[in-house]
């Protein structure tokens, strides 16, 4: 199975993450998401990268994902502290610093190249191969 996760925005502005975080904290989990997760057999482990305001986290959690790992610049405490430690991770780092481990995920979630708050992700292209 191939990933391929792109990511080639270049972004004319700075985005203030930590307002971003605030004003999405409430939303449900992007529709592309939910209609994903019909075609998902294996709830082992997700990876929400970009997580901001965790909400597709907390909603993999709740659909059964065994262990969610979320990668994201901004922590929110508020949010982090709420979810248990044993099936949630939180890595505060930039999304190309993240070591990927091979073969380890079932799905992995990613925001979108643009969207509403009209922001985009930093010049990389990062691809993940599982066997």
């Amino acid at each position: 199975m191939i990933f391929g996760i792109q990511f080639n925005c270049k972004c004319p502005y700075m985005f203030n993450w930590s307002q971003y975080i605030n004003i999405t904290k409430n939303k449900q989990p992007r529709s592309l998401l939910l209609q994903t997760l019909g075609y998902v057999k294996n709830k082992g482990a997700a990876l929400d990268l970009g997580a901001g305001a965790l909400n597709e986290s907390m909603y993999l959690l709740d659909f059964g994902f065994k262990k969610v790992i979320a990668i994201d610049n901004e922590e929110n405490l508020e949010l982090t502290g709420k979810i248990d430690k044993n099936s949630f991770i939180f890595k505060k780092i930039r999304i190309e610093n993240y070591d990927f481990p091979v073969d380890y995920f079932n799905l992995i979630e990613r925001i979108p190249r643009s969207s509403a708050a009209g922001f985009c992700l930093a010049s990389w292209q990062y691809d993940i191969i599982r066997s």
